[in-house]
């Protein structure tokens, strides 16, 4: 089921009582839990891995069913009060259109309140969301009938945690992560330092400059490992071609290189037929 074939029985019209008592809607994040700072730090990034460990569970067997929630749509809206209201009146307008020029019209004013309305959502991320606000940043999913069955269903499958622990994110985890501290903001995400406060103008170029030094001396670390391994190997791979043994019957003379040593030599020197 698209969203150009979503039926008026789908649950829209029986939402307006969803902001029946959000007339006064809290606009700042609800930091009831999570918000302990002491886990500061726990996504730092190693940037000597080589790698991403292997994914063996690409899909839980069976799918959770907070798609089935028959509130899931009333919830996502709850508690974001006016901008909610007029996401709900602008959809329904562009859902019960019959005409398409009516429907260029409401498209844009929705495209226009859903984005404010999310970002009003992201806010409370940090604090403590229901499963609806979540998956609605997660998947831009602002009601699961939106979708066919067979796609609601893959969605629903999907693996909900960072099982992994990897640096790699969905959006709610990483709006989750920045609020509390868990994961360190990138240069874009830092808020401006107002004019005038030189202090901590100055403050905030030298974390950000101490930050991008600690890891580039990270990364250098792990370069430096990587040719200390090289000069390594190439040492071990020198000194076996430098084992020749006495030449039968001749034994101030040096036999000839073995095959196994042969291949040892680069194949810009094999050019130049060592014995």
């Amino acid at each position: 089921m698209g969203i150009l074939e979503f039926s008026q029985n789908s649950g829209l019209n029986e939402t307006a009582s969803a902001f029946d008592d959000d007339d006064n809607p809290d606009d700042g994040p609800d930091f009831e839990e999570d918000t302990d700072s002491e886990n500061a730090g726990d996504h730092e990034v190693d940037l000597n891995a080589a790698g991403f460990p292997e994914v063996i569970k690409h899909l839980e067997e069976c799918p959770h069913e907070h798609f089935e929630d028959p509130g899931y749509y009333k919830t996502a809206l709850s508690e974001e009060g006016e901008i909610a209201r007029r996401v709900h009146a602008i959809l329904q307008k562009y859902l019960n259109a019959k005409d398409p020029k009516d429907r260029s019209v409401f498209r844009p004013q929705l495209i226009t309140s859903y984005w404010e309305f999310l970002r009003g959502v992201a806010r409370k991320v940090p604090g403590k969301v229901p499963e609806p606000k979540k998956f609605l940043l997660r998947f831009n999913l602002l009601h699961p009938d939106f979708l066919k069955p067979e796609v609601k269903d893959y969605f629903a499958k999907m693996v909900v945690d960072n099982e992994l622990n990897q640096p790699v994110y969905y959006l709610d985890e990483w709006f989750k992560g920045v609020g509390t501290g868990t994961i360190r903001a990138s240069t874009c995400d830092e808020t401006p330092v107002k004019k005038g406060n030189s202090q901590a103008k100055l403050l905030q170029l030298f974390e950000k400059a101490s930050g991008k030094l600690e890891g580039y001396k990270t990364l250098i670390k792990g370069k430096d490992l990587e040719q200390y391994d090289l000069e390594q190997k190439l040492c071990t791979q020198i000194n076996t071609i430098m084992r020749r043994l006495p030449m039968e019957g001749f034994g101030e003379i040096s036999s000839f290189y073995s095959d196994s040593q042969k291949k040892l030599f680069p194949k810009s020197m094999k050019s130049s037929k060592p014995f």
